[in-house]
């Protein structure tokens, strides 16, 4: 089964399932995209749950794109794409918090979004000094991702987003890819025999 249900929502689990539109979306942060039923509207996310469920799923994908180093590149721009927003925003809310909001459930929420937990039932001052600890952590997990990214770079390997990527795949393959009906499974199906190819050219 590719779907987890919820109570009120249902989840992606399989990348069978999940098209590489949403997976994308995904990987820029934002996790609504997991929710099955979720397109243009508004829905309420369980940041808790829904991180679970992509954490598993994400694996997956890093398993399978092992071996493709144009992959690696999209999936590493991603994080840090991801993790420099986070850094950006979260120190500012948990600055409104030691200030002291009018707004502190929504501010609270926000950061719940960014999977930093709050739990209201404790001190506010040290539940913002743990915080803390975990903002500096993800610092130091994004400068190793970016030395990561500078060593993918010494290759030559420049990251495309995924309508450069999908122009790619189309023109090399002669197929035509509609990302918000293609899974992950299959879009990554379509990379392995564009890196395929590549020997068989130099070769001729």
């Amino acid at each position: 089964m590719g779907i987890v249900e919820d109570k009120t929502i249902t989840l992606f689990e399989s990348l069978d399932d999940i098209s590489i539109y949403r997976f994308d979306k995904c990987m820029h942060g934002h996790l609504k995209y997991m929710i099955a039923s979720y397109e243009y509207g508004i829905q309420k996310l369980y940041p808790i749950e829904t991180k679970i469920v992509w954490d598993k799923l994400y694996d997956k994908w890093c398993v399978l794109t092992g071996d493709l180093e144009s992959a690696q590149v999209y999936t590493l721009a991603c994080e840090i794409d991801y993790l420099k927003n986070l850094m950006a925003f979260v120190p500012v809310l948990m600055m409104q918090l030691i200030k002291g909001c009018n707004n502190e459930n929504e501010v609270i929420e926000e950061l719940r979004s960014w999977r930093f937990i709050i739990d209201k039932e404790k001190d506010i001052i040290s539940e913002i000094e743990r915080l803390g600890h975990q903002l500096r952590a993800t610092e130091s997990k994004l400068n190793m991702k970016l030395d990561d990214y500078e060593e993918l770079n010494k290759k030559d390997v420049k990251p495309m987003t995924l309508q450069q990527q999908k122009v790619r795949l189309e023109r090399a393959l002669g197929v035509s890819i509609r990302i918000k009906k293609t899974s992950a499974t299959e879009w990554l199906a379509y990379c392995n025999e564009l890196q395929n190819l590549k020997p068989l050219r130099t070769n001729e």
